[in-house]
This record gives C-alpha cells, structure tokens and sequence, in this order.
C-alpha cells in the first residue's frame, strides 16, 4: 500500500504532521497525570491559612486568655489578664463590626511600667473591615517574655493578619463569650493569609 499523499504532500510533511501529533498527545497526558495525582493527593495543593486559638482561666471577674497564633510559617504565644466584662464587650463589639461593616473593635493587654505607661504589649486582638463584600481583617499581636523587667532581647512576639468572613466573625465573638461563661474550653479562628 502506498503512503497517503495529496493534501500532506511529501513524505517529510507526513512525518512531520506525525511528530507533532505525537508531542501534542504526550503533553495532553501529562498534564491528565499531574491532574490525577493533585485530585488525590489534597496535600499536594497548599492554602496559606493562619490560625489564632484563645484557652482561658477564669478567676472570679478575670480572665487570662492564652493566645496562639499561626501565620505563614511563624508561630507564637502571648497571654493577658481582663475583666471578663471587658472581654464581653470586645464580643458585642465585634459583632456590631461584622453585622454593619463599621468600625472597629479592639482588646489589648499590656504590661505597665510603675509610673503606668505600657511598655509591652501582651495581647492584642484588633478587628476592622476589609471590604464591604463582608471581608474583616483581625490582627493578632502575642508577646511572651520569661519574667517581668526582663531584658528586651528576652522578649518573642508575633504579630500578624487573618483575613475572615461576617459568619466566622460572629461565630468567634459568640464562641469568645461562651469562653467566658465556662462554656467551651478553647476557641478557634481560622483564616486566610
């Protein structure tokens, strides 16, 4: 049998057509097998999200949260006394941020020199609109330090940002206060980097 010709040509412009079919058809299944092993391997695909967990100790009408944050790698812990009166109003706060998409909420621990001004945060959480498509930003800032007057080259602090949703927001406020009422043992935030 003689080899197709007309519309090809000569048998240079078959072989040609032939390898480029070829490379085409190899590239196609690769890209089949990369698809194939992302699908079931969900470890291969990474999402950069943190994570920030409050524990607490309750003490007649105070509070120690105990902190731990996570972002992008780093890691830290930070503690900070409050009346739980405080810690409530952050909530409703919180939840009047992420109902209206206004202002700010805030709770932050320090340590005080003895003349009263704060020389070191300890705690501090910061919640604030992102976008008005529900998007709230919440910056966590944790200190640890081995003892008071410590020097300042002793001291580990992480500070970063958790981008969240309304619905998460107020899940935390309201999980927070239930923290605070004995309810619950830990609370959980997660969020996008």
């Amino acid at each position: 049998m003689a080899p197709l010709r007309g519309a090809i040509g000569s048998d240079k412009e078959l072989e040609h057509v032939k390898t480029t079919y070829s490379i085409k058809r190899n590239a196609i299944n690769q890209i089949k097998q990369a698809l194939r092993r992302s699908l079931s391997d969900p470890l291969n695909v990474k999402i950069n999200m943190n994570q920030f967990s409050i524990s607490i100790d309750l003490e007649d009408d105070t509070a120690g949260l105990s902190g731990r944050f996570e972002a992008n790698g780093f890691k830290g812990f930070g503690e900070g006394w409050f009346n739980t009166s405080d810690i409530i109003r952050f909530c409703n706060n919180l939840k009047k941020v992420a109902t209206s998409l206004e202002g700010e909420a805030e709770i932050v621990a320090g340590q005080y020199k003895s003349d009263g001004s704060e020389y070191l945060e300890l705690f501090g959480v910061r919640c604030y609109v992102i976008s008005k498509t529900g998007i709230l930003g919440v910056h966590v800032h944790l200190t640890d330090h081995p003892y008071t007057d410590c020097r300042p080259q002793e001291i580990s602090s992480v500070s970063g940002e958790l981008k969240i949703e309304c619905e998460s927001a107020l899940k935390f406020a309201n999980d927070l206060h239930n923290l605070c009422l004995d309810r619950m043992s830990e609370v959980k935030l997660v969020g996008r980097a």
